[in-house]
């Protein structure tokens, strides 16, 4: 219990700290370009990500880094979902950035709002899934976005074993023919349990 109250102090810490980087995040997006603006906003989610486990005392090994695809245009990432801190683990450990699916409740969230936008994450109301699955759709096929992260089992497991898979998750990459760069996170459920024992394949 201390550990999760933990993790939501600091994780609100640090996005209240983010606003300092407002004004340089709006003004590289007005005078610079979009290379220019990825950089930035990747340094800021690593740096954000790297805090929380900092903080926490989190440490984690990434396996297999030699088969990161180079190419970002049309990918999709997917993963199991276990535990709170898999989403700055995949942050800190990937060298490019990604925009994850979140509930559409999240757009209106203070702070991070901003920040999602900047990452290109997509908001879904999951009561209509034909629109959801349409504005991913459209994410799949633009080429100028950050690449799709997609937990299939839409929540966290909390075990080693994934959860059943929602409906439609992946039916929609093999339809619109996505290349898909699968990964594995384990033990990241333990963490808000006992020790920070991490790695992810």
């Amino acid at each position: 219990m201390l550990k999760t109250a933990f993790f939501y102090l600091t994780f609100w810490a640090i996005l209240l700290f983010s606003i300092l980087f407002f004004i340089p995040y709006y003004l590289i997006k007005l005078t610079g370009s979009k290379r220019a603006v990825k950089r930035f906003i990747y340094w800021v989610s690593t740096t954000w990500a790297n805090f929380i486990l900092g903080v926490n005392g989190v440490s984690y090994t990434a396996y297999n880094k030699e088969n990161i695809p180079k190419t970002l245009d049309n990918l999709v990432v997917v993963s199991n979902h276990q535990g709170s801190f898999d989403i700055p683990i995949y942050v800190s450990a990937l060298p490019f950035s990604v925009g994850f699916i979140a509930k559409h409740q999240m757009k209106k969230w203070p702070i991070i709002s901003v920040w999602m936008i900047a990452l290109d994450c997509i908001f879904i109301n999951r009561k209509k899934l034909r629109s959801s699955a349409q504005k991913i759709n459209d994410r799949i096929h633009q080429k100028d976005k950050n690449p799709i992260f997609i937990f299939p089992e839409g929540t966290r497991s909390k075990k080693p074993q994934m959860g059943p898979f929602k409906p439609g998750s992946l039916k929609l990459l093999f339809k619109e023919r996505a290349d898909v760069f699968p990964l594995t996170i384990s033990g990241s459920y333990w963490i808000i349990r006992s020790k920070p024992c991490h790695s992810f394949r």
